[in-house]
């Protein structure tokens, strides 16, 4: 999702489509694509000995696909995939991305994302 920065807020950019993730498919209509790492520290993935945690919100049409990722994401320690349902899903997941470099501002802070109960 792009996003806007201006005033010190960041904001989501509307896109035809719906999110980015879904733009992809569009774009590229036979490839399998899948929403995932949106809501991580990009310096964060680059250095995987970083310590990282939370929850990696996974999303896409295709169930094979969205294993693989979730089993990709299993290997980063402290991280877990989780399956956010189809790529639809992702204009919200995109979004919470916004949020997050929000409250990383107000805190100073790299916050996450963890769901709780499953």
């Amino acid at each position: 999702m792009p996003l806007q920065f201006a005033k010190g807020r960041v904001t989501m950019l509307p896109v035809a489509d719906g999110s980015a993730s879904e733009e992809t498919q569009r774009i590229l209509p036979n490839a399998k694509v899948v929403g995932a790492y949106h809501n991580l520290a990009a310096g964060h993935l680059i250095d995987v000995e970083h310590a990282m945690e939370g929850d990696v919100l996974i999303c896409g049409d295709d169930a094979e696909a969205v294993r693989q990722i979730i089993w990709l994401s299993e290997q980063i320690r402290e991280l877990r995939g989780v399956n956010c349902g189809p790529l639809a899903s992702s204009h919200y997941i995109e979004g919470v991305t916004a949020l997050l470099i929000n409250i990383n501002r107000n805190y100073k802070r790299e916050s996450g994302v963890q769901i709780v109960g499953i």
